[in-house]
C-alpha cells in the first residue's frame, strides 16, 4: 500500500443532472471512485446534490491542486462528496377494484 502524505489531496470532476459543465469536488483520501458512479456531493446551491464522475477519483500534492483549481476555474475550499447513490425500486400499492379487468 503506497504512503499518504499530509499534502495529498483527493479529487474528482462530478456533472450534474441538469448541468454540461464539470465541477471539481473533493473526497476523503481512502476513498476510490470510477467514472459513471453516482454520487452525492454538497454544492453552493444544495447539500446532498445528484451528480455523476466524469474522470476516475485522483490524488494530487498541494501544488498540482492549486493549479487544477485556477486551471478550471474552481475555488477553495472545494466542495465534498459526501455518498454514494443507490438506485432504488420503489412499488405503488393499487387496490384490486381499480385494476384494469
Amino acid at each position: 500500500m503506497e504512503k499518504i502524505h499530509g499534502n495529498i489531496r483527493n479529487l474528482v470532476f462530478i456533472k450534474h443532472k441538469d448541468s454540461s459543465k464539470q465541477y471539481l469536488f473533493e473526497l476523503p483520501i481512502n476513498i476510490k471512485l470510477s467514472t459513471n458512479d453516482e454520487v452525492f456531493c454538497n454544492t453552493i446551491y444544495c447539500l446532498r446534490e445528484l451528480g455523476t464522475c466524469t474522470t476516475d477519483s485522483f490524488l494530487v500534492d498541494s501544488m498540482a491542486t492549486k493549479q487544477i483549481i485556477n486551471g478550471v476555474g474552481a475555488y477553495e475550499p472545494l466542495k465534498q462528496v459526501i455518498g454514494m447513490a443507490a438506485k432504488r425500486i420503489e412499488y405503488e400499492f393499487k387496490p384490486l377494484a381499480d385494476l384494469p379487468f
